[in-house]
């Protein structure tokens, strides 16, 4: 038992003192073992925690760290082409940038029509970037509506869709 060998002692046990002594040392023996297995599992469990608070802080930090990168990288992309004059590319990469901002820091499920609308315009210029002359677009918005609160991404999907299997696919210009 102090080497940790927990071996019952096979033998006859008898019914008087030494027998008892026997069955006892068996018994302690069992009660023994189980009870180092069970501190053993929960030093397990414990660590296996400790290991899982870990990774969820690093995780934490990596999701930080990646939009700042990608956002880092984009203004600096952007930022080259104003350097070179293209402005048209970097208005579109202000635009993708703010777009994927606002998604990646979702915030609240719930904005106002206004808000969701200036979502939707940017989502067009980046549209009209990519199809050209082949996208028109008219936004008209009562004035009414324009505080009128709404679940985020309600407007986007219905345009992304229009635009994908509406002007992608049609031969020609579409509004």
């Amino acid at each position: 038992i102090k080497k940790q060998d927990f071996t019952l002692l096979n033998c006859d046990e008898g019914n008087d003192e030494i027998g008892n002594v026997i069955k006892e040392f068996n018994n302690m023996t069992l009660k023994l073992k189980e009870l180092i297995e069970k501190e053993m599992l929960f030093e397990i469990q414990k660590k296996t925690l400790e290991v899982e608070k870990k990774q969820a802080e690093i995780n934490a930090l990596q999701s930080q760290i990646n939009p700042h990168f990608l956002f880092n990288t984009l203004e600096s992309i952007r930022m080259r082409s104003v350097l070179k004059n293209e402005f048209e590319t970097a208005e579109i990469i202000k635009y993708l940038t703010r777009t994927l901002r606002r998604l990646i820091y979702w915030g609240d499920d719930i904005t106002t029509v206004e808000e969701e609308i200036a979502f939707v315009e940017e989502f067009l210029k980046i549209q009209r970037y990519r199809l050209g002359e082949r996208l028109s677009y008219a936004i008209s918005v009562d004035e009414l509506t324009r505080q009128c609160l709404i679940p985020k991404m309600t407007i986007q999907p219905v345009v992304e869709n229009a635009c994908i299997h509406g002007i992608e696919e049609k031969e020609g210009n579409g509004f």
